[in-house]
């Protein structure tokens, strides 16, 4: 995974504070930590032992589950500005807008870096 990418996706969802919480997201899940790892995921990352503290707490294992998450966009729908855009929006044809204006972000944050 490249570390640049991901060091703008991080900036991009919290500015780079480890501590960021959103709870504004219009399907009521929650974003935490540096990288805004969804509650969407949490089932799928208890298999492996991490719980919602580890997220909010370990800024290295946030980056990490991060870099995961992205693996899974790209091993699922190629490695693309579009699966990055999927890791604020999904993949839903409906969400192509949000996902264009988050990869708008992205790039812009991954320019100045």
């Amino acid at each position: 995974m490249n570390p640049r990418l991901l060091a703008a996706i991080c900036f991009t969802e919290s500015s780079f504070r480890v501590d960021a919480v959103n709870k504004n997201n219009s399907d009521s899940t929650v974003d935490n930590g540096l990288c805004q790892i969804n509650s969407w995921w949490y089932p799928k990352l208890e298999k492996f032992g991490i719980s919602v503290s580890d997220l909010k707490t370990d800024a290295c294992l946030n980056t990490h589950v991060s870099a995961w998450i992205l693996a899974q966009n790209f091993k699922t729908h190629g490695e693309n500005w579009n699966s990055v855009g999927a890791y604020n929006a999904g993949f839903k044809k409906s969400r192509q807008g949000a996902r264009n204006k988050y990869i708008a972000l992205v790039k812009t944050n991954l320019e100045r870096m």
